[in-house]
């Protein structure tokens, strides 16, 4: 399927690992459906699962010796000084990045059903970010300490290229399980909170009504949950998952760069109400997290365009992501008009 100005799609590519992933969706769905606090055990089990697996990979490759030191501090051969490639190279770098930290804000999103929000998110978000921080430092470092940054660059599967030093073949079956385990955890931790979103819309009147619907024996937003099953399942059939990844990162950053902006317009709006949270370095901290938002995407826009012309690319995935998102801007409308009707 070829889209004017956005790229080619293969449908059918990869419809194995597709399907795999499409019954994970639809079975994660149907837990968080029968009850919330089975979807919350599933997350943790998987968590602690992730956080075991990678602790034993880091071990793994440091201990074993048998890589270089060296590696950690030589910079790539066909390393290019220019302050522009280096600038548009981290950026495109970041995408990837930003994906491994991404969840932080699905705790804002299951506010109401956790005790002492306003003690207990910032907590969490504090944790979370300081734990993904640590292993993904320590993950890359690993890996870097296996391979130079040279062989590295040329190697579309790191993880598994480096464990095969240490286990040979074995090494690939471990790196299949760690995928398939934070797969699975990731893809329950969006299931659970993101629903929400989709039934507090509901709720204001902002999309249609029978996703704000509870189910009447397990007393869970059982349709918001099944439409965006629905959902998340035309998107694995639509495309690659390196792309839904990249369309998924660059989206995301334009709402979160939104969502600082809003700061300054609920406190504009209403000056006398207690905020009922702390922000700290207010209004400095939310000014620079708007102008990386905004970097961020101006810069994916660029390198992603400039890709496709020079045909290294066969879509545009940040201009697919901006046209499916300008889809709701009509449905707003409607809903926004069928309001105040």
């Amino acid at each position: 399927v070829i889209i004017p100005y956005i790229g080619r799609f293969y449908l059918l590519e990869n419809i194995g690992v597709k399907g795999v992933a499409i019954v994970l969706i639809l079975i994660f769905s149907w837990i968080n459906v029968r009850s919330v606090k089975a979807g919350g055990a599933v997350q943790v089990f998987f968590s602690i699962l992730k956080v075991a697996a990678l602790m034993f990979l880091i071990a793994s490759i440091f201990f074993s010796g048998k890589g270089h030191l060296g590696n950690l501090t030589t910079a790539s051969s066909a390393f290019d000084h220019s302050y522009w490639h280096q600038f548009t190279a981290f950026i495109a770098a970041t995408t990837g990045a930003l994906a491994a930290y991404d969840g932080w804000n699905n705790l804002g999103f299951i506010g109401v059903e956790i005790k002492q929000p306003q003690k207990n998110i910032p907590r969490g978000l504090i944790i979370g970010l300081l734990l993904c921080m640590l292993l993904y430092v320590l993950t890359t470092e690993a890996y870097l300490y296996m391979m130079p940054v040279d062989e590295m660059k040329n190697s579309k599967l790191v993880a598994s290229d480096a464990l095969f030093k240490i286990m040979g073949v074995g090494g690939g079956g471990l790196i299949a399980a760690l995928v398939l385990i934070s797969t699975a955890g990731c893809t329950n931790s969006n299931i659970l909170p993101c629903s929400r979103v989709i039934y507090a819309m509901s709720h204001e009147k902002n999309f249609f009504a029978f996703a704000g619907k509870v189910n009447p024996k397990y007393s869970t937003p059982s349709n918001a949950l099944w439409f965006q099953a629905a959902w998340g399942t035309i998107l694995v059939l639509i495309g690659s998952f390196d792309m839904l990844m990249d369309m998924f990162v660059f989206i995301t950053w334009i709402f979160y760069g939104f969502a600082a902006y809003g700061i300054f317009i609920l406190r504009r709006k209403m000056p006398g109400r207690k905020p009922g949270y702390r922000l700290k370095g207010y209004p400095y901290l939310p000014v620079i997290f708007i102008l990386f938002s905004a970097l961020y995407v101006v810069i994916t826009l660029y390198n992603d365009i400039s890709d496709y012309i020079a045909g290294t690319s066969q879509i545009i995935v940040s201009v697919f992501g901006l046209v499916l998102a300008a889809i709701g801007i009509p449905l707003y409308w409607y809903f926004n008009k069928r309001k105040l009707s």
